[in-house]
């Protein structure tokens, strides 16, 4: 028998082969071919075809997870991570202590309010924090987003000393309509008088009677209608100027209210949304008003509309669409600690109780209702559209 050898491989199957070779884990890839293109050109380099396939398919998955990095980074907003921030601190500080008992004491001696209550450190505290947690060592930013909430929150509160003030201003115009009607009222008797007296003679009247009848009337017209009328002058007057003063003051309430785009405010019957988690909500006295405070040696009289407390929304827990309400989860201050509240809130006139005992059927003047909450998007917004200015 003849010695045997080795087949001789045809170039496919050499192909094949190498090819083969480089799918395998200990085997050297060649990776390279060498090609000659002539004698006065050097040799190029070129890739293998597994290479060629595999490079695409590489950087075709980068770009994918490029591109889903970037669309994350759209879709998280620099409001949503304020939000989260916030709602985090929130978390972070209920049911530990972040103003003593004295601090709280040395503040209501230094701002000389009875009725100081810490849910404004607190909130104040959540948004600073948030602010830092958000920006780090960007102090001008940090510093310009928290001035924009305390901006946002005194010109809602400014609105509302102004409609406050033009309710008053209101009162005493009615109070003017009031003696207005009376004397005009007064002046509409006397009028009646004189024309009654100016009747022609009856039959069988006594010449000095009739004649009587109209001197008192010549009278009646000059003195008596004459005051009237002073009168109503100077009640008319005064009411107009009351009434300029009420309109003033709520063209200066509108005005606030439309630059304040940050500031939310609830409708009854919830139809303008819901504050989003991390936002702070902002609870108003009832209509009528009422006296309010820790205890009687702090209680001051609130006007409808006033402020009277914020917290960091943190959700809805429930929804209780029969009965018209919903309960809400809220972190909030008003002691020395953080501590979570759940209110529940009747959609329908924005009236806030507590979330367990029964729903009443009508809201007390001394309860509070839902007045709005600080969209965390339109801080941002303003926020930078005043340092684009160079405002302070």
């Amino acid at each position: 028998m003849g010695a045997l050898k080795s087949p001789t491989l045809q170039p496919a199957q050499r192909r094949a082969a190498q090819e083969e070779s480089t799918l395998g884990k200990s085997a050297q890839p060649p990776a390279f071919q060498l090609k000659t293109a002539g004698e006065e050109k050097p040799a190029q380099l070129q890739e293998a075809p597994a290479a060629k396939e595999a490079q695409p398919d590489a950087e075709k998955e980068t770009q994918n997870l490029e591109t889903t990095a970037k669309e994350a980074e759209k879709e998280t907003s620099e409001g949503d991570k304020l939000r989260d921030a916030v709602a985090a601190k929130a978390e972070e500080w209920n049911g530990k202590e972040f103003m003593t008992k004295e601090e709280i004491e040395d503040t209501r001696v230094k701002t000389g309010l009875k009725n100081f209550t810490t849910c404004l450190e607190f909130a104040g505290k959540m948004m600073r924090d948030g602010d830092k947690e958000v920006y780090g060592k960007d102090w001008k930013k940090a510093v310009a987003t928290t001035q924009m909430f305390s901006q946002t929150k005194a010109d809602w509160e400014a609105a509302v000393g102004q409609r406050i003030t033009a309710d008053g201003w209101g009162k005493s115009v009615a109070l003017f309509d009031k003696a207005i009607t009376r004397v005009e009222g007064q002046k509409a008797k006397i009028v009646a008088e004189i024309e009654k007296l100016r009747a022609p003679q009856a039959e069988g009247e006594n010449d000095l009677v009739y004649k009587q009848r109209g001197i008192r009337a010549n009278a009646l017209e000059k003195a008596t209608v004459k005051a009237l009328d002073g009168v109503l002058r100077t009640l008319n007057s005064q009411r107009a100027g009351f009434l300029a003063k009420q309109e003033k003051a709520n063209a200066k309430a509108e005005s606030l209210d439309a630059n304040n785009t940050a500031m939310i405010k609830a409708e009854d019957g919830m139809g303008n949304g819901r504050p989003k988690m991390g936002e702070f909500i902002i609870l108003a006295q009832a209509p009528g008003g009422s006296k309010y405070g820790v205890s009687d040696a702090t209680k001051v009289f609130l006007y409808g509309g006033s402020f009277k407390h914020i917290a960091v929304f943190m959700g809805v827990e429930q929804k209780d669409e029969v009965n018209g309400f919903e309960i809400w989860r809220t972190i909030d201050g008003g002691g020395t600690h953080g501590k979570e509240t759940k209110l529940r809130v009747r959609t329908s006139d924005r009236m806030v109780f507590p979330a367990a005992g029964k729903l009443p059927d009508a809201g007390s003047a001394a309860g509070s209702q839902v007045a709005g909450w600080m969209n965390m998007d339109e801080i941002v917004r303003k926020r930078d559209e005043k340092l684009a200015a160079g405002k302070k």
